[in-house]
């Protein structure tokens, strides 16, 4: 997990965390439950999470691109944590 912060520059598991937090941000918001408090909560709390760590960061030529393959090949499994973080936050 990358520190909070802008502009820093990140480790290939840094990137890579970064990345998989998106797939499972982006599947957890399709299940929020928009009337349950808890629920908008916490989506909001994980977004503001990962946009303090993840909005702006610098990488090494070829980081980003060869960490987005490896991430990619696990979407599916991303996708579902995401949605399980929603039904865990109902």
């Amino acid at each position: 997990m990358p520190p909070v912060g802008s502009g820093l520059s990140l480790s290939r598991s840094q990137i890579r965390y970064c990345l998989s937090e998106k797939i499972r941000v982006t599947a957890w918001q399709g299940q929020v439950n928009e009337y349950s408090e808890s629920s908008v909560g916490a989506f909001n709390e994980a977004v503001r999470d990962y946009n303090s760590r993840c909005s702006s960061f610098r990488y090494r030529s070829g980081a980003l691109e060869s960490v987005r393959a490896e991430v990619e090949a696990n979407r599916y499994a991303l996708q579902l944590e995401g949605i399980r973080s929603a039904a865990v936050n109902p």
